[in-house]
């Protein structure tokens, strides 16, 4: 097989800040990608897997500065010896955050959008457009707003993108916590039939990853670890350590059940339907939240969770139905976006952690280590994508709401600080609601899990809730 990338003795560290002094992140990355492989890099969040795949675009350090050192080649070139623009048909990537990378507001322009850089001839542009659309199953979104997709559509969005400009290599940044099950393994095995070259990077070992042929490295202190059986005792000590699966005997948060809990979320016949789309229309028949109760949405990417989510929260307003809250009709809550930087604007860790109220200095100092964020001096922009996310909980922490709304919560940050953030926000016997496509975490921590569906609720499981769920994201079958 031909190498396509080779990478030796690369090692990088950001330039510091006031308040932040980053280690040596990469410390002597070696990797050799041939032709047709499909390698899983894993690791849990802040050990480097974005800026390694950055380095490989070469983004870093073209835009951030910092020390590099070592060889990152494609086909025998160095890729720092390319401007970004003109590896577009060489090195292609789908980042962490969707909303970096979209720039049009229209799904089919925005696939076309690398195509028109590269001058190519409008029909085969349309050829391109509509053959990517459909390998991914969106023609429905050709003619939506990326700015009104969920998440999940967000990443498929940009995967189609991927389709339609063929890279010879394809880096995919933590795209599966957002797409449902069977869309994420579709994707993948298609992606292997079609013999692409790809890295996936990933901040958990998932099952799905048992679906493919794919040979799976873990990053960790700054190096690449082969795991060549990962059913090894010592690699699995390995996974659990760095946070990339649940251990077993761990003992996982799931509230007992108490079925004279008072309800503080009740809704009858809710409806809505989003101005100009008539495509999608909410419909939700009977749905509940108890006082102390941990519950899940799961469902298909588009399917109404995270609207469903935004109504209780108030950030929607009903069409018609009943949505009534606790018995004084005054509960709080907090709703935790998907894109943690749609939460955060303010300009340190300390400012954000003290928006809306006053914590003491002691507050805020504990609360900095419970989250395990940096310095309360530290600007949010310069911080990972998952200490955003940590930050972005930490906030509705010190607010003590009575429930909280976790839209897509594990996407970007380990097993590990899931269970932190759940353990931590669920003090004082508060209420959760999850929206998740990790049916694990869904079945780990729930009470209940709703299934829903084309806008609609169209199951609810109170046990052997993984194994029904998985069964039906990968067959299809009805549940």
């Amino acid at each position: 097989m031909q190498e396509i990338l080779k990478i030796k003795n690369l090692k990088y560290q950001y330039p510091s800040y006031p308040g932040l002094d980053f280690p040596q992140l990469l410390n002597g990355v070696d990797l050799s990608v041939n032709s047709g492989d499909f390698i899983v890099i894993l690791g849990k969040p802040e050990t480097g897997k974005s800026t390694l795949l950055k380095i490989i675009l070469s983004l870093i350090p073209r835009y951030t500065n910092g020390i590099i050192s070592g060889n990152v080649e494609y086909n025998g070139i160095p890729v720092n010896s390319f401007k970004p623009y003109n590896l577009i048909e060489k090195i292609g990537a789908v980042f962490q955050d969707p909303d970096e990378q979209i720039f049009t507001t229209s799904c089919d322009t925005e696939i076309a959008f690398a195509l028109e850089s590269l001058g190519m001839k409008r029909e085969e542009m349309i050829g391109r457009v509509d053959y990517a659309l459909k390998i991914l199953k969106i023609e429905y979104l050709r003619k939506r707003n990326p700015a009104t997709l969920s998440g999940g559509e967000k990443k498929k969005l940009l995967v189609a993108c991927l389709y339609a400009a063929n890279p010879d290599i394809w880096l995919l940044d933590e795209i599966i916590d957002e797409l449902d099950p069977g869309a994420a393994l579709e994707i993948l095995q298609n992606l292997q039939e079609k013999k692409k070259t790809v890295l996936l990077f990933s901040s958990k070992m998932l099952d799905i990853f048992k679906h493919i042929s794919c040979k799976i490295l873990v990053l960790k202190e700054g190096r690449l670890l082969e795991t060549k059986d990962i059913k090894n005792k010592n690699i699995q000590s390995l996974l659990i350590e760095e946070g990339l699966i649940i251990n077993n005997k761990q003992t996982v948060l799931k509230p007992e059940h108490n079925p004279d809990s008072d309800q503080i979320v009740a809704i009858k016949n809710l409806k809505y339907q989003y101005p100009g789309n008539s495509d999608f229309n909410l419909f939700i028949n009977d749905f509940h939240i108890k006082k102390g109760e941990i519950i899940s949405l799961a469902g298909k990417n588009g399917s109404g969770k995270s609207t469903l989510g935004k109504l209780i929260a108030g950030l929607k307003e009903k069409e018609s139905g009943t949505l009534t809250f606790n018995k004084n009709n005054n509960l709080t809550h907090g709703y935790l976006f998907q894109n943690p930087d749609y939460q955060i604007f303010l300009p340190t860790v300390e400012e954000e952690l003290s928006f809306g109220l006053k914590p003491s200095d002691s507050e805020i100092e504990d609360t900095i280590i419970k989250f395990k964020l940096p310095d309360r001096n530290v600007p949010p922009a310069l911080m990972s994508y998952g200490a955003r996310k940590r930050l972005q909980a930490a906030v509705y922490y010190l607010l003590d709401r009575d429930l909280y709304i976790l839209d897509e919560a594990d996407a970007g940050i380990s097993l590990k600080d899931f269970d932190m953030l759940i353990n931590l926000l669920y003090k004082n016997n508060k209420s959760i609601l999850i929206i998740s496509h990790n049916l694990n975490l869904c079945s780990l921590y729930s009470n209940r899990v709703y299934l829903m569906d084309s806008g609609e609720i169209i199951k609810e499981f109170n046990n052997d809730i993984y194994y029904k769920l998985s069964t039906y994201f990968t067959t299809g079958k009805s549940v």
